[in-house]
């Protein structure tokens, strides 16, 4: 699309007080899940391709250098 990929860095800190003010399951569960990532850690889904017989996904870089790169 040629617009720019903004990227916000947010303070594990600033993570964890939004898990601990979201006030619904579904913001608790997306607040997790930054606070996850941003510790670094890697979700291996393998299993889950597998049983729901679907491809693996690639990561954001993979994606742009696909798309970007052609």
């Amino acid at each position: 699309t040629g617009k720019p990929i903004a990227v916000q860095h947010v303070p594990e800190e600033a993570l964890r007080a939004q898990k601990c003010a979201a006030t619904d399951p579904l913001m608790q569960s997306m607040a997790g899940l930054m606070l996850y990532c941003a510790r670094g850690d890697v979700i291996d889904t393998t299993e889950a391709h597998n049983v729901l017989a679907t491809q693996p996904q690639r990561s954001v870089s993979e994606y742009l250098q696909d798309t970007l790169g052609k």
